[in-house]
């Protein structure tokens, strides 16, 4: 089973989107769009007929990307499958909360569903729906795979020393329940992914990453802790994450964790040229191959491959990274 892997997709920044074509070409059998998949214009908007607007004609410029558009329909003819999130730039805005205090004004409450339905309009016909607890968190069974879909922006809160050390802060009550009851389930899956926005790892300190204060699961110490009791240390389990421009792999406190940012993006430390970052996840019965292709010549890893092995699950020692060439294919006809 393949799975492929992308977030932070900035029209005005990369408008050709050169890297859906070289998803398209790895021809996976699920795409996870890991947030941010498209940027609000304005990041203060108050009103929900505002937020709305806003993000509809972000949507309606994505849509008819034609490298997004042809990796979405080749996707449907081949049996394929779309799983998103959304995080900060396509909810309400950066690092905007469905609980923040900067949302008072137009109603914190009114505002995030505003933003969540219209997140649901958009991604209804691959499959999206809206749980009446309010966010869109959901599983997947595929087989060899779980995939699990967790909502880290409807209830958050903005972060404090008091939220940091409250669970709910991050999750809601009902997700948090939710999220322990289907990882308890019964199930023919070898591997659990799990799909969120955020990274869970602190990359705060790392050079490449252009915010000094960027956000994490790992800052929000309660909720932090107790996702890693649900996954740390358990058997083909990995992470899946975006929102910081770079791609990453880490495999710390015993929890996996892959992040890729940057689908169409530039940064300060890559400014001429979109990054191209995305990832393919490769799993069968003896464990899984990560490839995390990228064109930065700065941002490491790059077009890096690694195979992780289910009997063991540790990232392999970095002298047991692969390079590829990086797959290239030709511009859409126009």
């Amino acid at each position: 089973m393949k799975i492929a892997a992308a977030s932070c997709a900035k029209l005005s920044e990369d408008a050709e989107q050169l890297a859906w074509a070289e998803i398209q070409a790895a021809e996976p059998d699920v795409l996870l769009l890991g947030g941010d998949n498209v940027y609000l214009a304005n990041d203060a908007l108050a009103t929900p007929a505002a937020l709305t607007a806003g993000l509809r004609a972000q949507y309606k410029k994505q849509f008819a990307v034609p490298t997004f558009k042809a990796l979405l329909a080749d996707l449907k003819r081949r049996g394929g499958e779309v799983v998103p999130i959304y995080d900060d730039h396509d909810f309400l805005g950066d690092n905007r909360c469905g609980r923040d205090d900067r949302n008072k004004r137009g109603g914190a409450a009114s505002l995030r569903r505003a933003a969540r339905d219209e997140f649901v309009r958009q991604f209804a016909k691959f499959g999206v729906k809206a749980p009446d607890s309010g966010g869109v968190y959901r599983v997947l069974r595929r087989g060899l795979v779980d995939i699990f879909v967790v909502d880290g922006r409807y209830h958050r809160h903005s972060l404090n020393a008091e939220e940091a050390a409250r669970p709910v802060a991050f999750l809601s009550r009902p997700q948090w329940d939710w999220l322990e009851r289907e990882l308890a389930q019964p199930t023919s899956a070898r591997y659990t992914v799990l799909l969120s926005g955020t990274t869970v790892h602190n990359f705060a300190a790392d050079p490449e990453v252009e915010d000094r204060n960027v956000e994490s699961w790992e800052r929000y110490t309660a909720a932090y802790e107790r996702l890693l009791g649900l996954l740390g240390d358990r058997p083909g389990t990995v992470v899946v994450s975006g929102d910081i421009h770079v791609n990453r792999l880490t495999g710390a406190r015993g929890l996996l964790e892959v992040v890729t940012s940057g689908v169409a993006r530039k940064t300060v430390h890559a400014p001429k040229r979109p990054l191209r970052n995305w990832a393919l996840l490769t799993f069968d019965q003896a464990g899984m191959t990560i490839e995390q292709h990228s064109l930065s010549k700065t941002l490491a890893p790059k077009n890096a491959t690694r195979t992780v092995r289910f009997d063991d699950w540790q990232l392999p020692p970095l002298d047991a990274v692969s390079i590829r060439p990086p797959v290239h294919p030709p511009a859409p006809k126009r």
